[in-house]
């Protein structure tokens, strides 16, 4: 890129621009082609700044977006903790910063090979890609806003994540930015080559999501599967007094014709054992239905002298608990603590293992809430013989349809990675079925009390994504290929530049 470069003031107001796009192209907006552009202001921000100023560039961008993505964040950490709007905005600026890490990283990166000549659409590419896997797999995870979510909408697109995974669709969208701004910025035969390059790449893509979208994975028998939405208020939901209404208001919403019924995270607030009666009459209504029931609920069990309580989602049938997903990948802060805050009397332990349950109809696999969000568990379950994933989520903490629509993105790129079929079932909103070409087939409206009924039919087909996330990881391969194929992009550029 061109080492002219814009005073402060505009830079920054091209950064912020960024962030506006990028946002806009995520829900509420949803407008999916601006994730195409939203880039390039920043990318010419960027132009011939120092590696530092380039980190504060890229930095103030990651706080703007984070704001514009979450602003719901203050007030669901408020409610959550049960502290005041202070401490929940304080928290939330926490992980607004914690985000500007990696934004600010690509920043310099970029800054970096554009002083060596190396910034083409394939090294910004691995430099987004390597950034953005960091910030949503690393040890503290931020898992919002992933660029490929903004193209959840677009499936003809998104077929690519059974090849490169969510990070590799991202890096793709990063890569078409990057030819844009290189013309912006360079108007020469390189940036050219660049730019008609990445386009055969994106419409390569294309051509394969066609290709993608006309097989039929599809392998056994149909299912009727009920997903009940309680779209309790949160305060009356988390009223013990109110268990047995509760409990009601679920059985009332029906669960006749089908043959597996899922409610959702937490849809029941106690343990079986603390409740007998309202346990008999959960038990005696799953008998007389003849159905599996999978219930989102707590669970107790003793290890040595300590009561360890999971979160779990319990599989019933003939009116008893017959098998469990428990969830093994707690939210730091919000379910386990981190360096021995928060400090919680009744605290959630992981489960012990990560394996299908053993539904009637075939082995299904379970993630529960913000497990959804780690391909690598979804390649697990896949590969232990899954034929579909259940998502039971609580979301009502986060009080926006918005987010629920962001969890509903990432249910959609775990179908096309792993080619199984979502039923994603909300205690408030985000309650959708997916197909395994992940396109939302049926959803409930957000807030409303109802009973989704849908016709699944499960799938047995591997992909080349789940079995490089199962057997190694998301970092490693991806950082390796991209840095493959940037670097020798990078190479043949430099080599050109010198010959012209």
């Amino acid at each position: 890129m061109s080492r002219r470069r814009l005073n402060g003031t505009r830079a920054g107001g091209f950064a912020l621009a960024s962030a506006a796009l990028y946002v806009a192209s995520f829900p509420p907006l949803s407008a999916p082609v601006l994730a195409w552009v939203a880039l390039v202001p920043l990318l010419v921000a960027l132009r011939g700044s120092s590696p530092g100023r380039a980190a504060a560039l890229g930095a103030g961008f990651g706080i703007a977006a984070a704001v514009g993505l979450t602003p719901w964040l203050a007030g669901a950490v408020s409610d959550y903790f049960a502290v005041s709007r202070v401490v929940g905005g304080f928290a939330a600026l926490g992980v607004y910063l914690w985000c500007a890490v990696f934004f600010a990283a690509f920043g310099a990166i970029v800054s970096v090979l554009g002083k060596r000549g190396m910034a083409t659409p394939a090294t910004i590419a691995w430099a987004w890609a390597a950034c953005e896997a960091l910030r949503i797999h690393g040890p503290f995870p931020a898992p919002w806003g992933p660029l490929a979510y903004s193209q959840a909408d677009v499936p003809l697109f998104v077929q690519g994540a059974d090849l490169v995974g969510t990070v590799g669709v991202g890096a793709l969208v990063a890569a078409g930015n990057a030819a844009l701004a290189g013309l912006v910025l360079e108007r020469d035969a390189r940036a050219r080559r660049a730019a008609a390059a990445t386009v055969g790449v994106i419409a390569l893509a294309f051509a394969y999501g066609g290709w993608r979208l006309g097989q039929d994975f599809a392998d056994g028998e149909a299912l009727t599967a009920a997903l009940v939405q309680g779209a309790l208020p949160r305060d009356r939901r988390l009223d013990s007094a109110r268990d047995a209404e509760n409990l009601s208001h679920y059985l009332d919403l029906g669960v006749d014709g089908a043959d597996l019924v899922v409610w959702p995270e937490l849809a029941l607030r106690f343990e079986p054992a603390k409740r007998p009666g309202m346990w008999q009459r959960l038990a005696e209504a799953n008998e007389a239905s003849g159905a599996d029931w999978l219930i989102g609920a707590p669970t107790v069990r003793r290890r040595a002298l300590v009561m360890e309580r999971r979160n779990a989602a319990l599989l019933l049938r003939g009116g008893r608990v017959v098998d469990r997903h428990e969830k093994v990948s707690l939210v730091p802060f919000g379910e386990r603590s981190v360096l021995g805050w928060p400090r919680r009397p009744d605290p959630f332990v992981p489960g012990e293992s990560l394996r299908p349950v053993a539904m009637r109809p075939g082995a299904v696999g379970v993630l529960l809430c913000s497990e959804a969000f780690e391909p690598g568990l979804a390649a697990r379950l896949a590969a232990a013989g899954a034929r579909l994933l259940v998502l039971p989520s609580n979301d009502d903490w986060f009080a926006s349809a918005a987010a629920a629509d962001h969890q509903v993105a990432a249910a959609v790129l775990r179908a096309v990675e792993v080619r199984r079929p979502v039923l994603r079932v909300s205690s408030t909103g985000g309650t959708a079925f997916i197909d395994a070409h992940g396109r939302v087939r049926a959803r409930l409206p957000h807030g409303e009390p109802a009973r989704l009924s849908v016709r699944v039919t499960g799938s047995k087909a591997a992909t080349i994504q789940g079995r490089v996330v199962r057997r190694v990881g998301v970092a490693p391969v991806l950082f390796l290929a991209l840095g493959v194929v940037a670097g020798g992009a990078s190479l043949v550029a430099t080599g050109r530049r010198h010959h012209e």
